[in-house]
């Protein structure tokens, strides 16, 4: 018999079989892209989720559960009006609830943000990438804390 030790986070999970059948949620993939700046280019580095996902309310209630597509995308740098780069577009299997846990038929616009990922930089300062699909491309917002 195989056996599969695998390593998540702070969790261990030793499973004795031929496979092991795991339904990761609420993960991330890194890439990175270039932009010109006045010192010549530099390296941006960015998230993007992945696979499914689920977002609660502050009271711990589901407030939307679906999953993430890998889309070609693009953005606007001071070095290429559109620098092509990997990023994640919510696919159409979403739900989502209302505060008292009851299923809600919602325009996706109204859950726009769940488009959006914060990358912090530092203490002060953050940047959001944001997949617009009526543009069809990944927006960035630099937010002052």
């Amino acid at each position: 018999m195989k056996k599969n030790c695998l390593i998540i986070l702070t969790f261990i999970l030793v499973s004795c079989g031929s496979s092991v059948n795991l339904n990761l949620i609420n993960q991330y993939k890194f890439n990175e892209f270039e932009d010109c700046r006045p010192g010549g280019v530099e390296t941006f580095k960015y998230k993007y989720r992945i696979g499914k996902w689920i977002f609660y309310y502050p009271d711990g209630k589901i407030k939307a559960k679906g999953s993430y597509e890998l889309i070609q995308s693009y953005i606007s740098t001071r070095c290429r009006l559109d620098e092509k780069l990997e990023f994640s577009k919510m696919a159409n299997d979403w739900e989502f609830y209302d505060q008292n846990g009851q299923k809600i038929n919602s325009e996706r616009q109204v859950f726009s943000e769940l488009n959006c990922v914060t990358h912090e930089l530092d203490d002060f300062l953050e940047i959001q990438y944001c997949f617009d699909e009526k543009q069809n491309r990944v927006i960035n917002k630099i937010i002052t804390n």
